[in-house]
């Protein structure tokens, strides 16, 4: 079934925090390129920087790939296909409340030449919007369905639109 989507989202290539990354496989089947695993890692947002407590974010399940479809001249990624289960626990650093979620979801990013992105999801996944972005409210997001998010490449544009499905902040969930 995801098969399908990618060949739709990429029109079969002819038409996704932080970590470090290494080669799955040596040959991508039918043509394609090759997997590429890719381990995030976990990360704290400082009180007033996401939601107005301190948010720590741990890995619980990170099995992520990508395959690179296209890169700019010097090497730099142009667009990647990411898929794989990634489960995270989010914590309020004041309260000790915690919740995880999945953000397992199938992306395809397209990088701009200048560092920003846009990244097309279908299924969950989740996107930290900072106090100050134009965009979008701040906020730690869950979002479930198909949905996007643009980044600029100095971060002050941050903006997320939903087509269908769900979205939660988990600023509120958190408080």
């Amino acid at each position: 079934m995801r098969w399908g989507r990618v060949a739709a989202a990429l029109g079969l290539a002819a038409g996704a925090l932080l970590g470090s990354a290494g080669v799955a496989d040596a040959h991508g089947a039918h043509g394609q390129p090759p997997w590429i695993e890719y381990r995030a890692q976990p990360w704290t947002d400082p009180a007033g920087t996401v939601c107005s407590f301190g948010v720590q974010a741990d890995i619980l399940r990170d099995e992520e790939r990508y395959r690179q479809y296209a890169t700019y001249p010097d090497g730099s990624p142009k667009v990647q296909w990411w898929v794989g289960a990634l489960d995270v626990r989010y914590t309020n650093l004041s309260t000790g409340k915690s919740v995880a979620r999945d953000l397992g979801g199938d992306g395809l990013f397209r990088y701009d030449r200048d560092g920003g992105f846009l990244l097309e999801v279908f299924g969950p996944a989740g996107a930290r919007i900072t106090v100050g972005s134009i965009g979008s409210p701040p906020g730690e997001w869950v979002l479930n369905g198909r949905w996007d998010y643009r980044k600029s490449a100095d971060g002050t544009h941050r903006q997320l639109r939903l087509f269908h499905g769900t979205k939660e902040n988990l600023c509120d969930t958190l408080a």
